[in-house]
């Protein structure tokens, strides 16, 4: 079967994890690649019956099909606690335990970039860049010193791993806060007993090792039904012009195209995935920012995205067709596979039938015709366009289901 590829098309939380629990329920034999980001990824998926599941680095589909594995790329950023607390998080609620491979290069989180990380969005202010505190970026700055690098084959040699995070503490930690201008904060972090770097070394990373395979390839998964599984969004890659407010990461199609190749595969579906308003977790760039979303939707419910110190509270803004359809036709100039393109709309029912956009000649208006807006925006027919009206898979509308629909009903106002 051709692989799906499910990309967030805006700043994150578009429904990622509702998209992948939908295809994995369709399909025999689904390995869910994750191939951006890391632990900061708050993926939701839900089941028909209510039982609710807020992924992080285990494939959104698994609730769908127990049966499917999670493979993370050497493109993924683990953090081995919040792994394991989410692997047996889940145990009481599937019927066997997650099956999941991880690359031996994929870059590991340690606790001392998580305080770093949370730390230096605190000191910033009203400068912060959004970051939602779990260490992204302070590990893909830390493995670029190339002296104090961490990767998931370290997990296989505790002692040795120990050893390393003592010259991290010892040499980086206050090398890298002295840099961000916060030194003081070097007394407190060696006083302090963080987690497994500094207690039951050895016995934390055997219980690692022993709920995943570590793998030196993408191969061992080549036989089955594979889903990309994105992270955040394409305005938050990391070379995207609204730099620093972003992740440290690529969330389009780049990463996936490397590992399609080494797979030898030449063909993918693509999905892109976008609410029917636009949000933001944290600060940033928001064009039109509503500042009470209930005025125009006071039907939104996030039981995900909840106020943190770091991110603070979820924002909202009406969606901007003309901005979105821009991302993604730019994030399509690097695919050179054969390819189809289809839009994934959700959180439908949460904007009674009309949506407040921007679509066509820098014009807002209302409309009751979403997807053919998009369709006309993206040049796509409308049996490429998924709609949700839920939280859960059942509430998804397959294509042909709206093909009757009146076409380009925009109302423009001025």
């Amino acid at each position: 079967m051709i692989p799906q590829i499910v990309l967030g098309a805006n700043l994150g939380d578009e429904g990622k994890g509702l998209t992948v629990d939908y295809l994995t329920s369709l399909k025999e034999h689904p390995a869910i690649v994750r191939f951006n980001g890391g632990g900061q990824a708050g993926h939701t998926g839900e089941t028909p019956e209510g039982v609710r599941h807020v992924f992080s680095q285990i494939g959104s589909g698994v609730l769908a099909n127990p049966d499917a594995l999670t493979y993370l790329s050497q493109f993924f950023i683990f953090y081995p606690d919040s792994f394991i607390r989410e692997w047996q998080s889940l145990r009481p609620i599937l019927p066997k335990a997650p099956r999941v491979f991880v690359h031996q290069d994929a870059l590991l989180t340690t606790p001392f970039d998580i305080l770093i990380n949370q730390v230096a969005e605190m000191h910033r202010g009203e400068n912060r860049h959004g970051s939602c505190g779990h260490g992204i970026n302070e590990t893909v700055v830390r493995n670029l010193n190339g002296n104090y690098c961490t990767h998931v084959s370290d997990l296989l040699f505790p002692g040795a791993l120990k050893r390393k995070l003592d010259v991290i503490r010892k040499e980086y930690l206050p090398a890298r806060l002295a840099e961000l201008g916060i030194p003081n904060l070097y007394r407190y972090v060696t006083d302090s007993d963080i987690d497994w770097t500094l207690s039951k070394n050895e016995e934390f990373c055997r219980a690692v090792v022993d709920a995943i395979t570590i793998v030196n390839n993408i191969l061992p998964i080549a036989a089955h039904n594979i889903i990309f599984e994105g992270a955040q969004g394409l305005m938050l890659d990391q070379d995207h012009h609204w730099f620093p407010h972003v992740t440290r990461s690529s969330t389009g199609m780049k990463n996936p195209l490397r590992l399609l190749a080494e797979l030898a595969i030449e063909k993918a579906e693509i999905f892109y995935v976008t609410r029917a308003y636009l949000t933001r977790h944290g600060r940033g760039p928001l064009p039109e920012e509503i500042p009470n979303h209930q005025l125009i939707y006071p039907g939104i419910v996030d039981l995900t995205n909840i106020h943190n110190p770091h991110q603070e509270t979820l924002r909202f803004a009406p969606l901007n067709v003309d901005l979105t359809a821009a991302e993604i036709k730019q994030d399509l100039k690097q695919v050179n596979i054969k390819h189809s393109v289809n839009l994934m709309m959700t959180c439908l029912d949460q904007t009674n039938e009309v949506q407040y956009i921007h679509a066509g000649l820098r014009k807002w208006g209302y409309t009751t015709d979403l997807e053919n807006v998009f369709c006309d925006e993206l040049d796509l027919n409308s049996s490429s366009v998924h709609l949700s009206f839920g939280p859960t898979r059942s509430t998804i509308q397959s294509p042909l289901s709206f093909l009757s629909k009146a076409h380009k009903r925009f109302a423009y106002t001025y």
